[in-house]
């Protein structure tokens, strides 16, 4: 009957209020449906939301029978028995939406109630933090298979964090590098930072119905951009105030600079913005930077001051040598100490 109604009357804006959204449903009805754009989208929503259940089933039991498969072949039954006590053992509440639930563990992702080990993940990204048309969602692969991880709006601070944690289960897993510090966004821009380079991701925040569509096509992200701490000219740090979402935005050579505040910097490929829930490591991570770039500074100024003082040296026993007071043999054993040759 929803999908129907919102057929014949969607571009009134009926499903939005069919879903309690009353603001977004009189937007919706001034402007036919978001011309027509947001009437669509609603279509396949309530499509969606009156039958999810057929999808979810077939992917529960297509991840079930492999892991029997595999349980079978390999004799993994005690592995898959300790991922499955340990899937119970939460470390954060559970992510639950109408369609379906998720847990991220010690050792394994749980989604609908189907263990996937961390061995055996991909890392997870959120596609998408929007939340007017559909809810939040992120997406990781097991055994070359695509999962969705879908969470409410209430959820969109603390996600980030369970995807945190578990990106660094995965990396260790995989035997990869584990990062000082990592900061998701809620909107899905994610910084890595590292010992002497940091890793940022970003990914373009949804304003309307239009870019979420163009969002979600496009995957969401433009990909890790690796930056040396050392290459880093300056760092912007605004933190959160009020509603606004604070960022950290960074600047080195050939990069551009938004210089529009937050509303900039959430489409800025090289910032990363966050809200109040992530001041912290916020601000432990710009602390790191800045006194990593003084000490890369002082070394390099060190560095400089002492091929100064040899040269200057090398020039007075050059000076010794032309006026006979050492020999070349002297003069040559003397430049190969100071050049360290």
């Amino acid at each position: 009957m929803v999908v129907l109604m919102t057929v014949l009357f969607g571009w009134m804006g009926y499903y939005r209020f069919h879903k309690k959204q009353m603001g977004l449903g009189v937007v919706y009805l001034l402007t036919g449906g978001i011309f027509g754009i947001g009437w669509l989208v609603d279509i396949f929503a309530a499509i969606k939301d009156e039958a999810p259940q057929a999808s979810t089933m077939q992917t529960n039991k297509e991840a079930n029978a492999e892991q029997s498969k595999q349980s079978e072949n390999s004799g993994a039954n005690q592995e898959t028995n300790a991922a499955g006590e340990n899937a119970s053992k939460s470390i954060f509440d559970p992510f639950e939406t109408k369609n379906s639930s998720f847990s991220i563990t010690e050792e394994a992702i749980v989604l609908n109630g189907v263990v996937f080990p961390y061995e055996n993940c991909g890392k997870i990204h959120i596609v998408s933090g929007f939340k007017i048309a559909l809810d939040a969602y992120a997406l990781f692969s097991c055994d070359g298979k695509d999962y969705k991880l879908s969470y409410k709006q209430k959820d969109c601070n603390r996600a980030p964090m369970a995807f945190e944690f578990a990106n660094n289960k995965i990396a260790l897993a995989h035997g990869e590098e584990l990062p000082l510090y990592s900061l998701i966004s809620h909107l899905g821009s994610e910084l890595l930072v590292y010992k002497d380079y940091i890793s940022l991701t970003h990914v373009k925040t949804t304003v309307d119905i239009i870019d979420y569509l163009g969002k979600t096509m496009s995957g969401g992200n433009s990909g890790a951009k690796k930056i040396d701490i050392d290459d880093i000219v300056s760092i912007q740090h605004r933190e959160p105030m009020g509603m606004s979402a604070g960022f950290i935005q960074f600047a080195f050579q050939g990069s551009v600079e938004y210089r529009g505040g937050v509303g900039s910097a959430v489409n800025d490929e090289n910032s990363i913005a966050y809200d109040t829930p992530r001041i912290e490591v916020a601000r432990e991570i710009v602390r790191y930077l800045e006194e990593k770039r003084k000490e890369m500074k002082r070394a390099r100024q060190s560095g400089t001051t002492a091929n100064i003082s040899n040269a200057d040296e090398l020039k007075k026993y050059k000076e010794l040598l032309d006026a006979g007071v050492i020999s070349q043999e002297e003069f040559d054993a003397k430049k190969k100490q100071l050049l360290g040759l």
